[in-house]
């Protein structure tokens, strides 16, 4: 990507069901790689090209529009980024314009590859009672757990385990765009 113009922004969106089935060995892969890449993966639980049907990151219990339960486990795509050792990592959610904006500058300038897993929900099949995806829900059960802001300098993210909080703690001033994610 790089080889004709370093200076380009390489940007990627994708839906959930791209990434993380049929595409999930290149999403792997660029990850391990750590290419120059911003790669927004719009996360809405479903197929809408299948009518609704569950993709990889739809939740267990999640209900589809038609009745089904979801009975799988999911992908998460955030922590599918960390045990490949991303760089950076971040969660959001479309109906949040307030955080995702800096969340987007801070991974188009990261040096390496920037994951941003948006909570997008499909308005036409998982915005419905039942949907773990859908706007009702995500505004309900969304937690804040930090301010999200663009540092342009400063120690990165250190996910460490055996760190104070179980899975890893941070090491100094938190790395852009790793500290803004919402539980949604």
């Amino acid at each position: 990507m790089n080889a004709a113009n370093r200076e380009l922004i390489h940007v990627g969106i994708s839906g959930d069901g791209d990434s993380l089935s049929i595409g999930l060995g290149q999403l792997a892969h660029a990850i391990r790689r750590n290419v120059h890449l911003l790669y927004v993966i719009e996360n809405n639980g479903v197929y809408g090209l299948t009518k609704g049907q569950f993709s990889a990151s739809a939740d267990i219990g999640s209900q589809a529009k038609r009745g089904a339960v979801n009975e799988q486990p999911p992908i998460d795509p955030v922590l599918l980024e960390f045990s490949l050792g991303a760089s950076f990592v971040a969660r959001s959610f479309s109906g949040d314009k307030a955080q995702l904006i800096p969340i987007l500058k801070a991974g188009i300038r990261h040096k390496g590859f920037a994951l941003v897993d948006v909570i997008s929900p499909c308005v036409t099949f998982n915005d419905h009672e039942g949907s773990t995806k859908s706007y009702r829900y995500t505004r309900k059960h969304l937690k804040t757990v930090g301010d999200a802001d663009l540092i342009l300098s400063g120690p990165g993210l250190c996910v460490c385990p055996g760190a104070p909080g179980g899975r890893g703690g941070s090491h100094g001033p938190p790395a852009s765009g790793s500290h803004g994610a919402r539980d949604a």
